[in-house]
């Protein structure tokens, strides 16, 4: 808490809400499967910050509130309550309950893709592109994996991207973020029914269900978005065209393209749903070769400069990384936005430390810039 703004009642109400979180109990099976579709509709059809994104509900033999699975649900309702953060951009709201018995003939996808039958024990999902199904008993008593599952599943296989869900895909915890840049039609296509687009095309979505636990995947309609295509270097301004795939690691803020030549980057994304298993296949493959590091970073640069005569050195993306590991000397940089005015106010300052070390210190330190509207440093914030 940095502003001062928060009262005794609100500390007061919010711990209460993690102590006592809300779980609803139902006394039959069929009450809560209606209970669980009606909110994910609801959160689908509704725009709200704070509506629910999803309902998970544990469906027990008899409700035992001491039991191992129960306590893992309470734990992770507290953690996916609107009380939880309040105020905090890009969460994920889940409504939790628990119910008894089986729900008769309800099916949902398993860990493997596969629709199965719901049989007590087992928590399931109702999210934006249908239920989802935790049955292991062991896991279902793993607090962080059942919150994990419940997070995982609450959110679309594929989403349009859009500025209102912005917070939320990227704040989403996965290993990399797999993004489709395309046209209006094709992004819309590509994403499915529950993240807003229409699935026409069934390759991502199918690339997307095998890849639930290793990457958060979105289709992006990048006319309408000139910061993504400035900083995934989308033609015209940038080098890359249109539709690319490319996958992030939001972590150190790193970039992949599938190479040339590759599967998932000879793709039609328009292609029938005959040919969607081979697309997904190729999309798979592309994720986890990032992965296991078989991929090398896509780096944005700006063309080299010609030959300067400051005293301060004019780094791009593709000389950064060769001029910063220099063994024999010392490397000085400022990263600056053309459109920052502190930066510009401080480019004279920074020429006149060029000037003075170059100097002092006979060479040995290089003073050096980098424009990162127009380049990558591997593992720097944008």
């Amino acid at each position: 808490e940095f502003e001062g703004e928060r009262t005794a009642k609100q500390i007061e109400s919010w711990a209460k809400a993690m102590l006592e979180p809300e779980l609803q109990r139902f006394d039959t099976a069929a009450a809560a499967v209606e209970w669980g579709r009606s909110t994910a509709a609801s959160a689908a059809a509704s725009a709200a910050a704070a509506a629910a994104g999803a309902a998970a509900v544990l469906f027990q033999p008899t409700v035992e509130a001491s039991s191992p699975a129960y306590a893992a649900l309470l734990g992770a309702a507290a953690s996916l309550s609107a009380a939880a953060s309040p105020a905090a951009s890009g969460r994920v709201v889940v409504a939790c309950g628990v119910a008894a018995g089986s729900p008769a003939g309800l099916e949902a996808r398993s860990a493997s893709g596969e629709a199965v039958t719901v049989v007590a024990p087992a928590l399931v999902v109702f999210g934006p592109d249908g239920p989802a199904l935790l049955a292991d008993r062991e896991l279902l008593a793993d607090r962080p994996l059942v919150e994990s599952f419940i997070r995982r599943e609450a959110q679309p296989l594929v989403t349009l991207y859009s500025a209102a869900n912005e917070d939320t895909l990227f704040a989403a915890a996965a290993p990399l973020h797999l993004l489709l840049l395309a046209s209006p039609s094709l992004a819309k296509g590509a994403a499915s029914k529950g993240g807003g687009g229409t699935a026409d095309s069934a390759t991502l979505l199918r690339a997307a269900r095998a890849l639930r636990k290793e990457a958060v995947v979105a289709a992006v309609d990048i006319s309408r978005h000139d910061e993504l295509a400035t900083f995934f270097d989308i033609a015209p301004r940038g080098r890359l065209s249109t539709p690319r795939l490319v996958a992030l690691s939001v972590g150190n803020n790193t970039k992949f393209t599938p190479p040339d030549g590759s599967g998932a980057a000879a793709l039609a994304w328009d292609a029938g749903a005959a040919d969607a298993d081979a697309g997904a296949g190729a999309v798979v493959a592309f994720v986890r070769a990032v992965g296991s590091g078989e991929v090398a970073p896509y780096v944005r640069s700006a063309a080299a400069p010609e030959p300067q005569g400051g005293a301060v050195v004019e780094l791009v993306g593709d000389s950064h990384a060769a001029a910063v590991g220099d063994a024999e000397r010392d490397v000085l940089v400022q990263y600056y936005s053309p459109d920052c005015g502190h930066c510009r106010k401080l480019a004279p300052v920074w020429s006149r430390v060029a000037e003075r070390l170059s100097e002092s210190e006979g060479g040995e330190v290089v003073v050096a810039q980098m424009d990162m509207s127009a380049n990558d440093a591997l593992g720097f914030e944008p």
